[in-house]
């Protein structure tokens, strides 16, 4: 397999274990509170099943900005290519005003 395929392979191996592991526990809870719908409960544990459905909720929101995250920590080639387009999209008189403060550096030590 090529070094390219291996790790588009491997990125996508992460999004799926990411994605997994972030709506897992959701499912986990919702199957938990349509089990316990019955049972009568006091105010501290509604309150703390409340608490926990939203801290999941969060974590599973992460879900869709966490691929950018992985694909940038694990993916050489999504690097590049994020590099590539952030050149791309600056402006060039950045590496045009390094050279230009050099200059004139030079200039006023002379």
């Amino acid at each position: 397999m090529k070094n390219k395929d291996r790790q588009l392979m491997i990125m996508l191996f992460i999004q799926v274990s990411s994605i997994t592991l972030l709506s897992l526990p959701v499912s986990v809870l919702r199957v938990y509170s349509i089990s316990t719908m019955t049972i009568v409960k006091s105010i501290q544990r509604q309150q703390i099943e409340q608490f926990l459905g939203v801290l999941l909720n969060v974590l599973s929101l992460m879900i869709t900005g966490s691929s950018f995250f992985l694909f940038t920590l694990t993916g050489t080639i999504f690097r590049e290519e994020l590099k590539r387009l952030i050149f791309k999209c600056l402006p060039m008189k950045y590496t045009n005003n390094a050279t230009a403060v050099s200059k004139t550096r030079k200039q006023e030590a002379t």
